[in-house]
This record gives structure tokens, C-alpha cells and sequence, in this order.
């Protein structure tokens, strides 16, 4: 099991209306876009400055940004603080969000960067684990239950 986030771009992405955003999001996650979900190329320029961010304390698990054995090692060597290899990170970058599944025994610690890189970048932050409540940039936040 994974602890899931979802990052999204409120210029594109439904989110002051509960019920217009969980129908985004079913659609959303049928994955039907015409893209390969492992790059930002093709999303938007503030989902790509935040992935750009994150990646640096979550390296993804997939796509051109993944890291090989020999930058795992070095990456583990060179970290500021104790790390494992659970963090390590699935992302699913859509045209219009960003869906990650980190650890859990990570949980704790990328919810709290996820939700402020979130705000420095003007996204949308979702705790699909949790309440799915979605917390916009400003502070305030729109519950989808």
C-alpha cells in the first residue's frame, strides 16, 4: 500500500465545487489521456516547477527523472539527513495534476512538503489517503464529503 496525494492546478482543475471536482477526478484517473504519465512534458508549467522540487527529497520510481542504482547510492551518500530507500516515489503526472504514492513510513513527512511546495507554487493539495479535502494555495480548504 501507498500514501496518496494528489497535486493540482486550479487554473485548469475544478476545485470550489466538491461535486465538479470528484467528477474531475474519476475521469481524471481513468488515465485516458493521449501522454506518457511518467514525464511533464505537456502539463502545466506550475505542476512541472513543483515536480522539479519534490523529485529532489522523492526521486521518482519511473519516467526520464528516475533515478539508476549508481544515482540511488549517491543520492543516499550525499543526503543531509538518514534516508531509505522509501523514498522512493510513483508519480503519474497528468496534463493537469500530479498523482503521487509515496510510502508510508514516509507519510507524515511528504504530506507536509507536498502541501508547501503545493502553496509556494499556487496548486491545489489533495490527501487522497485521508480526507480528500482539498487545500487550496490561500489557505483555505473545500471538503468532497
Amino acid at each position: 500500500m501507498s500514501y496518496d496525494i494528489l497535486i493540482c492546478d486550479p487554473t485548469t482543475v475544478p476545485t470550489t465545487n466538491p461535486t465538479d471536482f470528484l467528477n474531475w477526478y474519476d475521469n481524471a484517473t481513468q488515465y485516458n489521456e493521449d501522454r506518457d504519465y511518467n514525464t511533464t512534458e505537456g502539463t502545466t508549467h506550475t505542476l512541472t516547477a513543483f515536480f522539479d522540487d519534490i523529485r529532489k527529497h522523492y526521486p521518482p520510481m519511473n519516467g526520464p527523472h528516475a533515478i539508476d542504482e549508481d544515482e540511488l547510492d549517491d543520492y543516499f551518500a550525499h543526503s543531509p539527513e538518514p534516508v531509505f530507500d522509501d523514498v522512493i516515489t510513483d508519480y503519474t503526472i497528468g496534463t493537469n495534476f500530479i498523482y503521487a504514492a509515496f510510502a508510508w513510513s514516509q507519510a507524515d513527512k511528504a504530506k507536509q512538503l507536498a502541501h508547501t511546495l503545493a502553496t509556494q507554487h499556487s496548486l491545489v493539495f489533495v490527501d487522497i489517503s485521508e480526507t480528500t479535502t482539498l487545500h487550496h494555495p490561500d489557505g483555505t480548504t473545500t471538503p468532497t464529503q
